[in-house]
């Protein structure tokens, strides 16, 4: 509206100065116009004037209007601007976290590998060493007297053995066909440790027992034994004309007759039940 305020003054003085600015020589002949139409012209000059200031005003509105138009378009879309640039600074952020995060996995994941390799490859020694202790703890036990093997329980212990075999040969299997299986260890420990201390009880210590020998004609008689260890044995029976000593062979037990023993085999029998007086015998041994 300023705008328009100020140029209507300017329009009537340009109309003012065009109108000075005429030759002073007079003009042509014209005819004079009734003055009714002189006054009609002059009413049409005036609305066209009057039209083309309000097209103008209108004109002047408009391009404030788009110029308001377009500073709001603009600071919003710079808000818009400021806002995606905010997210794209956040997803930055996060895609380096992301990153990093996978950089630790895959760091960890490769360590994991790494200590799995590492304790596969232990658990593959001790299985190694387990092989060696089981086959000598079975060596042992096949020495030990039947007797003595029912008394220490030794086939429960045997059985734990070969139990924890099985489950170990069945983990090699589906390990070999892909599948991720555990081989048992402490099983086949615990059945070899538990072998090996009723063994080594068998070991230092006396034992008597009452087994069945054949006597030279052939017929069977009842003897009693007394193990030294796993490394010896003397038996005698009841009447005292019959003794022998045993050793430990591949194949179990062997015996040899020696009935010259069966006095001082008599006397052992009798410190071993606590009836005899200790004393010190001389009895024949083989040592290997």
């Amino acid at each position: 509206m300023n705008s328009l305020r100020f140029a209507f003054p300017l329009l009537l003085s340009g109309i003012a100065l065009l109108t000075a600015q005429q030759p002073a020589s007079p003009p042509p002949a014209v005819p004079a116009k009734p003055a009714a139409a002189a006054a009609k012209d002059d009413t049409v000059s005036y609305e066209k004037t009057r039209e083309t200031l309000q097209k103008w005003a209108e004109t002047e509105k408009r391009i404030m209007e788009e110029r308001r138009d377009w500073d709001e378009g603009k600071a919003l879309l710079k808000g818009q601007i400021e806002l995606v640039n905010g997210q794209i600074t956040e997803l930055e952020a996060k895609l380096a976290d992301a990153r990093k995060r996978k950089e630790e996995a895959l760091k960890k994941k490769q360590e994991m590998a790494a200590e799995k390799a590492l304790i596969l490859e232990a658990a593959t020694d001790v299985n190694k060493m387990a092989d060696s202790l089981e086959a000598a703890v079975r060596s042992a036990v096949a020495m030990v007297p039947e007797a003595i093997a029912k008394e220490k329980k030794l086939d429960i212990l045997v059985a734990q053995l070969d139990a924890s075999a099985k489950a170990r040969a069945e983990a090699l299997k589906e390990q070999a066909e892909g599948r991720e299986k555990v081989i048992p260890i402490a099983s086949r420990y615990q059945a070899i440790v538990g072998l090996i201390d009723q063994v080594n009880q068998v070991y230092p210590l006396l034992h008597k027992a009452v087994e069945t020998r054949k006597l030279p004609d052939g017929r069977e008689t009842n003897v009693t034994v007394v193990y030294v260890g796993l490394g010896q044995a003397y038996f005698v029976n009841l009447a005292g004309d019959f003794a022998g000593t045993g050793r430990p062979g591949p194949n179990g037990w062997e015996w040899t007759t020696n009935n010259a023993i069966a006095r001082d085999v008599d006397d052992v029998i009798e410190i071993v039940d606590k009836s005899g007086s200790p004393k010190v015998f001389a009895l024949p041994a083989t040592v290997k």
